[in-house]
């Protein structure tokens, strides 16, 4: 033991064997090397960052080079909020011309997409927003101009909402949304503005007016109101051409073969018969007549109006209403659109008329031929009369007998024949056949079985020949057609003046 204690303290007191100056190394903490390592990896998340950025910029501008340029949200949205302020303010500016007596024009709302700012890059879309933003030509002066600007301003919101429709694949769902709560706005607005400026009149239970006029006062009424026309257009008849409106000096209208009675009685009889009938004309009616929209009290004629004078004369160029009031074995053509057809008291005529793209009423008819396009027919106390249809719905009739249907060409030439009134109809909807025609609904009868008022015409009696159209039918503009109006007015009115044939109907027989 006291030799190992000598050891001990003899190597404790030997001298170290390492070089001057040099100490024995310090041992490494565990937390330097993760730090060195993290700061690797943040370095490379950096790179990858600054590279995905770098590619998704460059991606950017390859899309912008590719893109439509039609394609630019910012331009739709300035186009879309330029259309829809001058909607705005169209139908403020209609509610302000109301008269002082009007309640006051409610405020018209704000827009709903108001345009974004403006940016350096959208520079080159304000002169197209600036063309968007025109103003329109609307007024409301008149009831026949509050409909048409009415219906203006509703094509122009309908053509919002289809250029909304038609960006929709690449604007974003919440500018989907703006553009439809605007066209939602804009339509509740109009709807206002025709509710301010059109008010519908409340329905209420009562008779309506009518004046019951006799053979003599239609006679005098139709005298009046042929000299008044013939005055107003006697510079336009000096250059006329052969007249549309004639007098036939050789005795009623031939009907066709098609016009025979169904029952076996002859049309010329029963109109003679009846030719002692009174009629009721409406206010409305008489005013019609009065304005050229009608014709009444007429025997042994030949009515012709061309299609521009028809379409012509209507409210806004959309053909308007038209009447045929108390005629006896007449011939009617009126092939022109005309929003509504009204037709009373006749005795032994031949009516073709259409595209009708509202209705035909037809009342107290006898041993008529009665060509019609139409959307809705309905016919009321007709007796041995031939109907040839086109239709879009069932026809009705009520309180008839001895009915005979047959589809329109039975009567009218096809389009290889007459080309221009099968475009004429196909324009309105009415170029082809819907079978409607043959699908009569009789108020009258309520039974499960056919009803005896009406049939199908046998093929075998419907007319060999087809009806032939005249020509003036499709004289191209309107002043010729009112120089040949005015020319049949004079002819007529010289027909009444000379004492001829009392036309009309007679006085004491009521419709």
């Amino acid at each position: 033991m006291a030799t190992d204690a000598g050891a001990a303290v003899g190597s404790a007191d030997a001298p170290s064997t390492l070089p001057a100056g040099d100490s024995a190394p310090t041992p490494t903490s565990p937390g330097g090397g993760a730090s060195a390592a993290a700061a690797v990896v943040l370095d490379k998340l950096a790179s990858l960052d600054v590279a995905r950025r770098a590619e998704r910029e460059r991606r950017r501008e390859e899309l912008r080079a590719a893109a439509d340029p039609r394609e630019s949200i910012s331009q739709f949205l300035r186009g879309f909020a330029a259309r829809q302020r001058s909607v705005e303010e169209a139908i403020q500016r209609m509610l302000q011309q109301q008269p002082s007596t009007s309640s006051p024009a409610p405020a018209t709302p704000a827009p709903s997409n108001p345009p974004p700012a403006s940016t350096a890059a959208d520079a080159d879309a304000e002169p197209e927003a600036d063309a968007a933003a025109r103003v329109l030509e609307v007024s409301s002066a008149t009831p026949e101009l509050v409909a048409s600007s009415l219906e203006m301003l509703g094509s122009e919101v309908l053509s919002l909402e289809q250029s909304a429709a038609a960006a929709s694949y690449y604007l974003p769902a919440y500018d989907q949304k703006q553009c439809a709560g605007a066209v939602a706005a804009l339509r509740a607005a109009i709807e206002g503005a025709r509710t301010t400026l059109a008010p519908r009149k409340k329905f209420a239970f009562g008779s309506k007016k009518v004046t019951k006029v006799r053979g003599e006062e239609m006679s005098s009424a139709a005298a009046t109101t042929t000299a008044t026309a013939a005055a107003s257009a006697a510079d336009a008849a000096a250059h006329a051409a052969a007249p549309v409106f004639t007098h036939s000096a050789a005795g009623p209208a031939a009907p066709s073969s098609g016009t025979s009675s169904a029952n076996g009685t002859g049309g010329a009889n029963t109109a003679d018969a009846d030719a002692a009938s009174g009629l009721v004309a409406s206010e409305q009616d008489r005013a019609l007549v009065a304005r050229g929209r009608g014709v009444m009290g007429l025997t042994d004629q030949v009515v012709v109006i061309s299609q521009a004078q028809l379409e012509a004369e209507g409210g806004g160029g959309g053909g308007g209403d038209f009447v045929l009031l108390g005629l006896t074995r007449c011939t009617v053509v009126l092939l022109g659109r005309l929003r509504a057809l009204r037709a009373a008291g006749l005795r032994g005529c031949t009516v073709v008329a259409g595209p009708v793209t509202g209705a035909c009423f037809m009342d107290d008819v006898r041993d008529c031929t009665l060509a019609l396009a139409t959307y809705q027919v309905r016919i009321h106390r007709a007796h041995s009369t031939d109907l040839f249809l086109r239709v879009r719905s069932k026809p009705i009739i009520e309180h008839s007998a001895g009915i005979r249907v047959a589809p329109w060409p039975a009567l009218l030439p096809g389009p290889a024949a007459e080309l221009r009134l099968a475009e004429l109809l196909g324009r309105h909807m009415l170029g082809e056949e819907t079978g409607c025609w043959q699908q009569v609904e009789d108020f009258g009868w309520i039974k499960a079985v056919q009803s005896p008022n009406w049939c199908v015409m046998p093929e075998e009696g419907r007319p060999a020949a087809k009806f032939d159209i005249p020509a003036g039918v499709w004289a191209d503009s309107p002043a010729a057609a009112a120089q040949e109006r005015a020319g049949q007015l004079a002819a007529a009115s010289a027909t009444w003046a000379c004492g001829a044939t009392e036309p009309g109907l007679g006085a004491d027989d009521e419709l």
